[in-house]
């Protein structure tokens, strides 16, 4: 016999038309007990669908990571791409959730979380459960004014989401992993061997590999990989170093490597990139 989820509230809106031309919304919303083989899988889908996790976990794959979710933790979901997420088997999630849409929803993902995890450990989780009772609230009223509610609500979603003490929370990251993060982002441009993150965590490079995973949704290497690129494109915009030194400087092996790396994850080369950022043709 499959078990069946346990949909505690729905609620689904349409907004005024061309709105989301404009203006944010929510289309849809819920609460949800996931039964133990609960497994969402999409190609593409519209909107940016927004998970706050009450209690059990589950795990998410969303922009070519993979990582678990636990407790008052909230998980931004990249709709544009491939993305899947599934209930812990042992103690399935139960989740708070909605769609946005509206103009480019997915630059504010980018905005908010940059290159980094979108996923945050909330410090107060009492403002995201009375801000879901507040939006549930708004699309059971059907009242005037609806759509403006609604775009109200997700800008004040954002903003908190951008507090420092919810983009800094790392609480549910090993001490360990936090001790050699920090040491990371402060010297991005050292090789970091396996025996050197060792030293930190004190733990063997398959074990250091699986924490990464876990809790960074990346390895170590294309996680100081991504810090060296920050510290890169930070030297293109505020210096006049050459793509030469600034290599040197974030640990890439030769001009080259780093050309093509910056290439791969950004899109555009190093001086294309300084060019666009200066503002210059």
């Amino acid at each position: 016999m499959v078990e069946k989820p346990q949909i505690l509230a729905t609620h689904h809106f349409v907004p005024a038309p061309r709105w989301t031309e404009t203006a944010y919304t929510v289309v849809r919303a819920g609460h949800l007990r996931a039964s133990r083989d609960y497994v969402v899988s999409r190609s593409a889908f519209q909107g940016q669908d927004l998970i706050f996790c009450i209690s059990g976990g589950g795990t998410v794959e969303t922009l070519g990571r993979r990582f678990t979710v636990s407790a008052n933790q909230f998980v931004w979901i990249a709709n544009e791409v491939p993305h899947r997420h599934s209930a812990d088997q042992r103690d399935p999630w139960t989740v708070l959730w909605c769609r946005i849409d509206g103009p480019n929803a997915e630059a504010l993902r980018r905005k908010l979380f940059n290159e980094s995890l979108p996923v945050v450990t909330f410090p107060d989780p009492a403002f995201v459960t009375k801000w879901f009772e507040r939006l549930f609230a708004t699309l059971e009223s059907h009242g005037p004014g609806i759509d403006l509610q609604l775009n109200m609500l997700v800008g004040e979603l954002v903003w908190r989401l951008g507090e420092p003490d919810v983009q800094n929370s790392e609480t549910s990251v090993p001490q360990r992993l936090r001790l050699v993060l920090d040491a990371m982002r402060a010297r991005p441009g050292d090789a970091w061997k396996p025996s050197d993150i060792t030293a930190y965590t004190g733990l063997s490079p398959s074990q250091n590999r699986r924490l990464f995973h876990r809790y960074v949704g990346t390895g170590p290497k294309a996680w100081v990989t991504r810090e060296r690129l920050t510290l890169a494109q930070r030297l293109l915009a505020e210096t006049d170093e050459s793509a030469f030194h600034i290599a040197d400087r974030c640990g890439f092996c030769d001009v080259y490597h780093f050309s093509r790396t910056f290439r791969r994850l950004v899109g555009i080369g190093p001086a294309a990139w300084r060019n666009n950022e200066l503002g210059k043709k």
